[in-house]
């Protein structure tokens, strides 16, 4: 039984480092695609195998496209993004209604309180009936009482929130590693989110400009051929959501 034990050893590492790791992999892509109110998540499939996240489905427009591929590409650990996404108009965006759509407002506000650094959102249950989102549960302060209000109603389809969330002063929450792992995965939305809004303006050539994101800062290196086009990507950069400062290492090569 003792040879049989260390044998085993070997066998459940390689087996991280394939399939576990590759399901491990797919949940972090999934979860940078349903983070970003842009993308209808639940129409793309995604998938990794050896390190290589294969992305199919639809979306509605090839911005949303290359968003997709962007943001699965900055998932630490993919090596390679194979993007089988087909465009095509979503029938149900404009016509679903009811339940249905209740479950996927009340899903994109889950998201976008669990990504919020400042909010715990384990202690926070959401409700959504016909549009609108009731919030219960307890925040540590009137602030984050406040904060998490405001970003339900900034979700795309939420048409009121009743707020009845409890204050308990000095509530800390648990999982620090929950929000050290939603302030990355934010960082790494702004960064995609920036090379595609890059991208989008011929002045800037987008692949000599290098974006780094860390708690909300960003930092721009790299060519650009005029100060005009300099001051561009600063100011697109400055006007991004979640982005608290810039830092502009940009140099001007005519």
């Amino acid at each position: 039984m003792t040879i049989s034990a260390l044998v085993s050893v070997p066998a459940m590492a390689n087996t991280w480092e394939g399939e576990a790791k590759d399901a491990w992999l797919d949940g972090k892509v999934e979860t940078a695609l349903m983070m970003n109110t842009q993308i209808n998540s639940f129409r793309i499939d995604t998938d990794v195998n050896n390190g290589v996240a294969i992305l199919s489905g639809e979306i509605d427009t090839k911005a949303k496209r290359d968003l997709a591929l962007q943001l699965a590409s900055n998932v630490d650990g993919i090596k390679e993004v194979r993007n089988q996404i087909t465009v095509a108009p979503d029938p149900k965006e404009k016509s679903w209604k009811g339940s249905a759509k209740d479950a996927w407002i009340d899903g994109r506000v889950e998201t976008a309180l669990m990504f919020n650094t400042e909010v715990n959102n384990f202690k926070i249950d959401t409700e959504v009936n016909n549009g609108i989102v009731m919030l219960t549960g307890e925040v540590g302060s009137e602030a984050k009482k406040d904060l998490a209000g405001r970003i339900a109603a900034k979700v795309d389809g939420v048409s009121s929130v009743i707020n009845k969330l409890t204050v308990k002063e000095g509530y800390e929450g648990e999982a620090n590693e929950g929000s050290t792992f939603a302030r990355k995965m934010r960082d790494m939305a702004v960064t995609a989110g920036l090379n595609i809004e890059f991208a989008a303006h011929s002045e800037l050539e987008a692949t000599r400009i290098d974006i780094d994101t860390k708690n909300g800062a960003v930092e721009l290196t790299g060519e650009v051929k005029s100060q005009a086009a300099k001051d561009l990507a600063v100011e697109i950069a400055k006007g991004y959501d979640d982005v608290t400062s810039v830092k502009d290492n940009l140099r001007v090569v005519n």
